[in-house]
């Protein structure tokens, strides 16, 4: 079936139709990125434009416009591309170049698009035509059927308000103290939204690992200081205590100054809580007999495993790079220790 031809109601109707000036240009703007060439040309021509050619246009459109812009294609047709089609064409002042008068001239060909005329002689702008322009319809007498898009068109819209309009009229004071309270309470609430991200440095795990190496240190310091103790310790554990004296008061002041740039300071007493007075006595005991270096050995193997294990929870609960790194060395040493310890016992 071939579709109807519009009637010349219609055609009044959709030229009298208004296309809001945004509308119109992204139309415009649609047309330009997707119609083909040999569309443009005729489009932007302002010319005759043949029967199929409006045909594809509309095609075209109807097939690439989004939806909100496809009821406006009917009128945008007759405003902007079917400009002479009620009427003749009027006729053009005649220059050294005149263009086909036939249609099929400028057919264009599915296999090749034609290109538009090279002239580039003096072009006379078209003389005015003399048919009238249609009786245009009264768009305030006839809403419902001339202009079925009056409930767009004619909405009231707001009127725009002038950047910081709170602002028209105030003092230079009152405009003044406004920013400045803005500026405070933007302040206030980065610094209560930092203060509840903020997840802060997990001291804890750090202070149980100095605790170890201070009774370490401590043990070792008393069976230094009693003559006693002292001289019942076997020889073979003197090269041990040496090293283990070095190595963890070397660990213990690396980890205070990690903490200092942390901004973590632990106090001595804190420092010193896990000092036992039953492992003192128990040594103490052990001098006045032949095992005092089983002692020794089972209570250091103890102290070491403690220490061995509080590093690992403090590791696990860091997430500082340089927290790791120190406490990594740390746990390094803890096997070395634990062999030369087992060594001097095995040579009792």
């Amino acid at each position: 079936m071939k579709a109807m031809p519009p009637s010349p109601t219609h055609i009044a109707q959709d030229r009298a139709v208004h296309i809001p000036g945004h509308i119109q240009q992204e139309m415009t703007q649609q047309l330009q990125q997707t119609m083909p060439a040999h569309l443009q040309y005729y489009q932007k021509s302002g010319g005759y434009v043949p029967p199929h050619v409006q045909q594809e246009i509309a095609q075209h459109m109807q097939q690439t416009m989004p939806a909100h812009l496809k009821q406006y294609i009917n009128p945008y047709m007759q405003q902007e591309v079917m400009t002479q089609q009620l009427h003749p064409r009027a006729p053009v002042a005649q220059t050294s170049y005149s263009p086909p008068e036939s249609t099929h001239m400028i057919t264009p060909n599915p296999a090749q698009e034609p290109e538009p005329p090279h002239y580039t002689g003096p072009v006379t702008a078209p003389k005015q035509s003399t048919f009238s322009e249609p009786p245009k319809v009264n768009a305030q007498a006839d809403t419902e059927t001339n202009t079925p898009y009056n409930f767009i068109t004619d909405q009231a819209k707001p009127a725009r308000q002038p950047l910081f309009a709170f602002f028209s009229g105030a003092s230079f004071q009152k405009q003044l103290a406004i920013l400045g309270g803005g500026f405070m309470a933007c302040l206030i609430l980065i610094l209560l939204l930092r203060g509840l991200f903020s997840t802060g440095f997990n001291l804890p795990p750090f202070i149980a690992v100095l605790q170890d190496q201070q009774e370490l240190l401590h043990i070792m310091a008393d069976i230094s200081q009693t003559p006693q103790e002292q001289a019942a310790l076997p020889s073979t554990f003197q090269n041990f205590m040496a090293t283990a004296q070095a190595t963890i008061t070397s660990s213990q002041s690396q980890l205070l100054i990690y903490l200092a740039n942390n901004k973590q300071v632990v106090s001595p007493v804190l420092m010193n809580a896990k000092e036992s007075l039953a492992t003192d006595n128990a040594l103490k005991t052990a001098s006045f007999g032949n095992v005092f270096g089983t002692e020794f050995y089972t209570i250091m193997s103890k102290e070491l495993l403690v220490y061995h294990n509080d590093i690992r929870f403090a590791y696990a609960h860091t997430a500082g790079p340089k927290g790791h790194i120190q406490l990594q060395a740390e746990y390094s040493q803890i096997p070395l220790l634990m062999k030369e310890l087992t060594q001097a016992n095995a040579s009792i």
